[in-house]
């Protein structure tokens, strides 16, 4: 590993913990969700506030030293992580406030998917969020962002109203469609690398109970399989989102599969796939949309093979 000097001079965060190589819990703290990425920083900013990431935004440009920001640290390709760098790490910072009146809702720059959702449960509420609980929502939403409902409410990025961001020069600035709305567009879906998330809010919409269930095909039925839903996706209505895709299940040949996330309005299963032919294997759950999705599945840790398509109502 390359030395980075002073680094342990970025130990005087005002409220956060730096974790550095001969830390104890170097490793530990290094670790993303693809167990593959090994990149070694120079050091972990573990911030706690706006004001941690803005102090080490200033240091690390003052020093010439990369930057790389974990959120939920769910990135396939472990982006979260940088070797030599510094890591602007939000995972601690995960409050989420609902307003239930102007259905909006507050994150800080650390929070997952699951902890937006677990909040705005209790009102019968929810947004586009992705298909894992233990996704990072900040890196979602800046990445587009797919998931249960994106056929009926958008992508994640859709539903971003505002956010306060730190800039490469260590300003923290607040975006809105009234203030900074450039930043707003880039934030998204217009570009990327525009700064640091700490804070984010999202409209919210009434959805108390959804239906979602996984079916699970032989991959020599994948083909079929495909055509099938090419066909049935365009006249489906918006409630239904369907997810296919390819994953290599553990001790097992590869599988095709379809998520299938309906909303409950619907007031009946579609059966797309039930018309098409019995799958290998299948789940389905009435509940909540914070406990929908491949987390609660026994692939969670798995890996997909090739793209993952949504349906043809993703924003």
């Amino acid at each position: 590993m390359r030395d980075v000097p002073a680094a342990k001079d970025l130990a005087s965060l005002p409220t956060g913990d730096i974790i550095l190589p001969e830390s104890s819990d170097y490793d530990q703290v290094r670790q993303l969700w693809n167990g593959k990425v090994n990149k070694r920083p120079a050091a972990l900013a573990r911030c706690a506030d706006a004001q941690d990431v803005v102090h080490t935004v200033r240091w690390a440009r003052a020093h010439g030293v990369a930057l790389a920001v974990r959120g939920g640290g769910h990135d396939f390709a472990g982006r979260a992580l940088c070797d030599d760098g510094i890591v602007i790490d939000c995972s601690r910072m995960r409050a989420v406030s609902i307003d239930p009146a102007r259905r909006v809702a507050r994150i800080q720059g650390g929070a997952t998917a699951g902890d937006l959702m677990g909040a705005a449960e209790r009102d019968g509420l929810a947004t586009t969020t992705g298909t894992v609980s233990s996704v990072g929502l900040p890196g979602l939403t800046l990445a587009g962002g797919y998931g249960p409902l994106s056929g009926k409410y958008g992508l994640v990025a859709d539903n971003l109203l505002s956010a306060q961001v730190v800039t490469a020069d260590g300003r923290l600035v607040a975006t809105s469609v009234t203030e900074h709305a450039d930043l707003l567009w880039g934030l998204r879906g217009g570009g990327g690398n525009f700064g640091v998330a700490v804070s984010l809010e999202y409209r919210l919409h009434p959805v108390a109970k959804v239906l979602s269930g996984l079916l699970l095909y032989p991959l020599d039925q994948a083909g079929p399989m495909l055509r099938y839903y090419g066909e049935f996706i365009r006249a489906a209505p918006d409630e239904l989102t369907i997810q296919p895709g390819f994953i290599q299940m553990p001790m097992a040949r590869p599988s095709s599969f379809s998520h299938l996330p309906i909303v409950v309005r619907l007031k009946k299963e579609s059966g797309c796939s039930r018309r098409y032919g019995p799958p290998v294997s299948h789940w389905r759950i009435k509940s909540n949309q914070s406990r929908i999705g491949p987390s609660s599945t026994p692939w969670t840790r798995c890996f997909r093979r090739g793209a993952t398509t949504s349906s043809k109502h993703s924003r």
